[in-house]
């Protein structure tokens, strides 16, 4: 069976690069061909995903992780990183033709778009590996195809469902309807000059604009909680809303907010976006008016 290895990503956190883990993910079922990265170790803990290479997943998801325990994470990153680096150009220096590199510019595969060039070629050769690097594959019909095929596969370890489901299942005992809520600050305070970044004050005008609606539309609002993650400390901001902060760390919050029974967030940030299309529910963007706008619209691939 002919693999596809995804052996270097551009950056990017959790979210980033599981979309475009998902749409190869995608063009591999398309095909019928084996998906493997090897470039996942950052996160691969939270995940069940098979990495195909005995040494790639001796060295850098197993012992690098174990080495957690006894030295700082960011120490640990660097020297992560530095060694898979060394590993990628011994790898690369013995490539001579099957590599597609979508660094610099977006690559549309199938069944979004018909293979081409060098692509097409591996498909009807009889090569039996071809390298990907880049976070700029993107398969958006692959994604609405085998949705089910691809929240199977990315179902994180059962340890991280049964908290989620712990700390969703203590809001669902006193509420009728729960709101993810996902706020990206960070690099957004400066990235593209504050334009996705929204405080703690804004995003409460927005949920106080979604009780109106939903109070409007014949809901009861004293029975809708919120469920708020951030990637910083939440503050008082919310206080006089049904609402509880977000436990754990990033793969408890993504499961967590997938349970909800919609997400409201940035679509600058694919982490909730993730979350609503592993949960199979709907996402509406934050509004620059600082307004609830109920799109109707299903979030179901990231930008």
């Amino acid at each position: 069976m002919k693999k596809v290895i995804i052996l270097q990503h551009s950056g990017g956190r959790l979210a980033d690069q599981l979309w475009r883990f998902a749409s190869v993910y995608a063009y591999c079922l398309e095909k019928g061909f084996l998906c493997r990265n090897y470039s996942f170790s950052d996160y691969g803990y939270y995940f069940n995903f098979p990495v195909g290479n005995f040494f790639v997943d001796l060295i850098f998801f197993k012992i690098l992780f174990f080495l957690h325990k006894f030295i700082s994470k960011f120490s640990n990153r660097n020297i992560q990183r530095k060694l898979y680096s060394i590993y990628v150009k011994y790898k690369l220096d013995r490539i001579k033709k099957w590599l597609i590199n979508s660094q610099n510019n977006p690559y549309f595969l199938a069944p979004s778009s018909e293979s081409a060039g060098l692509l097409l070629e591996f498909e009807k050769s009889d090569q039996k590996e071809i390298i990907f690097i880049g976070n700029s594959f993107f398969s958006p019909v692959g994604l609405e195809k085998y949705h089910q095929q691809i929240v199977s596969y990315f179902s994180p370890k059962k340890k991280y469902l049964v908290r989620a489901k712990k700390h969703i299942s203590s809001l669902r005992g006193k509420f009728d309807y729960i709101v993810g809520v996902h706020i990206r600050h960070g690099d957004f305070k400066t990235w593209q000059d504050g334009k996705y970044y929204f405080s703690f004050q804004d995003v409460r005008k927005i949920l106080d604009s979604f009780l109106e609606y939903y109070g409007q539309t014949g809901g009861v609002v004293s029975m809708v909680a919120f469920y708020i993650c951030s990637d910083e400390k939440v503050d008082e901001s919310f206080v006089g809303l049904n609402y509880q902060v977000g436990e754990g760390g990033m793969i408890d919050n993504l499961c967590s907010l997938s349970l909800t029974d919609r997400i409201i967030g940035s679509t600058a940030s694919g982490f909730g976006i993730w979350a609503s299309y592993y949960g199979d529910i709907p996402f509406v963007s934050f509004s620059r008016e600082l307004k609830y706008k109920n799109s109707e619209a299903q979030i179901h691939f990231c930008p």
